[in-house]
């Protein structure tokens, strides 16, 4: 009786597993290397399951082994968050947001994930269901309006955000 060859998403998976193991007698891959411009195996790995989804569970295996999910890449500032929410990576965003991944970092143009993801709804909603803090005393709704991105704003009226903190209304 054969057994079924692995698919290749298992076994790159496997690999992932197998490469960040570290028993005693042999060091296991280092999570947190990053490259000189600062990219991490974590942005690899985003970048390419935004192109192939099946290499999610990759991304988690990373995370799940200690990765900075908020690590950004020194010439563009970009941390996986942003390649996920450029490119609409629901899954991604939703998987790093949860693993603590920071949603108020700016790129070096000065652009969330949420300014990022304005062309991608549902990645747009996980952002702002996160509440971003885009400045000490402008919210969300503020900013967009100031931006004049109407699509962004109807989405945060839709969610009931206001256009002022509370403190700052007189």
């Amino acid at each position: 009786m054969c057994l079924p060859k692995p698919s290749a998403p298992e076994r790159l998976r496997s690999i992932a597993q197998h490469l960040l193991s570290s028993p005693r007698e042999r060091r296991g891959a280092d999570v947190k290397a990053i490259k000189a411009n600062g990219e991490t195996a974590l942005h690899l790995a985003v970048a390419k399951a935004l192109i192939f989804s099946s290499l999610e569970p990759v991304v988690e295996i990373l995370i799940n082994a200690g990765a900075d999910v908020s690590a950004a890449i020194f010439t563009t500032g970009e941390t996986p968050l942003h390649l996920a929410a450029a490119k609409g990576g629901e899954t991604l965003t939703r998987l790093l947001l949860d693993s603590g991944a920071d949603d108020s970092v700016r790129n070096s143009d000065g652009k969330t994930p949420l300014h990022l993801a304005e062309a991608n709804r549902n990645v747009k909603k996980a952002l702002i269901r996160q509440a971003i803090d885009l400045d000490e005393d402008e919210t969300e709704l503020y900013e967009v309006y100031t931006a004049r991105l109407e699509a962004v704003a109807l989405l945060l009226q839709m969610a009931r955000a206001e256009p002022l903190r509370q403190e700052l209304k007189a």
